[in-house]
């Protein structure tokens, strides 16, 4: 939410309108995504949440954990 380097936020819109991602993209993502669940999270899924991030490599692979992290009741985007 408050990234200010401008990196970011073409990535998540990109993946929001459903276009594909790069590798770069999909690194960057998951950067962010670790940063964000390094907050103090509470929650029974967390710890399960923060471990499965170092496993994203694709696109599915984020849009799992994504779906998961809602479900959860977590909202990093």
């Amino acid at each position: 939410m408050h990234e200010t380097s401008g990196v970011l936020r073409p990535i998540v819109l990109k993946y929001l309108e459903g276009q594909p991602l790069e590798v770069d993209e999909v690194v960057t993502m998951r950067a962010y995504l670790r940063q964000w669940m390094a907050a103090d999270l509470r929650g029974s899924s967390v710890a399960e949440l923060r471990e499965r991030i170092e496993e994203i490599c694709t696109v599915a692979e984020l849009r799992s954990w994504l779906d998961d992290a809602l479900d959860a009741g977590i909202d990093p985007l």
